[in-house]
């Protein structure tokens, strides 16, 4: 018999990816096309959702969280961010009850990713914070947080904001030979030195105590 689902799912998630078996009583996660019109992203989340189920129907809750997560992952590659967020949600939600921080962490990074992808600055900050807060150690999944913590002010044009965590985030990425992410940390500090003015763009650096030289800008 199944184990019973620890969280109650997002209302949007529940009416898409669960319904009850006619014989057995049992909750069942299956596909369902209520979430996106893509026919391309159903097809791709297919396999994911029959992990989902199987992980689900064997009450191994963690790689239902993780199937969970991939499919939302899926739905952003698809340019699908809203249909991403519900996926992410309960993602979240049954790492933290199966007491999986890097999971909860990397699903929180992923929420703040897909608001910020529907133009909602304010609630990718929220998420990018939690999963700072809840980060096991400085890796790249912190590093990319104050990122992306640094985007969503660079959003809301707060120049000054972006610029106090995208500094410490190119330094980590410098030390940990993130290439990529230096170069999206260096593009997006030039954009507020631009704004910012040199004068002023100093005075954050040094509040920061991280130089542009540092950070090679």
């Amino acid at each position: 018999m199944a184990r019973k689902l620890p969280i109650r799912l997002t209302g949007r998630v529940r009416s898409a990816l669960v319904q009850r078996h006619p014989k057995k009583g049992e909750e069942l996660i299956v596909l369902s096309r209520k979430l996106e019109p893509s026919d391309s992203v159903e097809e791709s989340i297919q396999g994911t959702m029959l992990d989902a189920r199987f992980a689900f129907r064997g009450g191994r809750f963690e790689e239902l969280a993780a199937a969970l997560g991939t499919a939302g992952t899926q739905y952003l590659q698809y340019g699908c961010p809203r249909g991403a967020i519900p996926f992410f949600e309960d993602a979240v939600k049954l790492f933290h009850v199966t007491g999986n921080k890097l999971g909860e962490t990397v699903q929180l990074y992923h929420l703040g990713m897909a608001h910020s992808e529907v133009n909602n600055p304010r609630r990718a900050a929220k998420y990018y914070t939690r999963a700072l807060a809840t980060s096991v150690d400085a890796g790249e999944v912190k590093t990319c947080a104050l990122v992306g913590l640094g985007d969503a002010h660079l959003q809301r044009r707060d120049f000054a904001g972006a610029t106090g965590y995208l500094l410490p985030a190119a330094v980590t990425a410098r030390d940990r030979g993130m290439d990529r992410l230096l170069d999206r940390c260096r593009t997006s500090l030039e954009k507020c030195a631009t704004e910012l003015g040199r004068s002023k763009f100093a005075s954050v650096c040094a509040r920061a105590g991280i130089s542009r030289d540092e950070v090679g800008l």
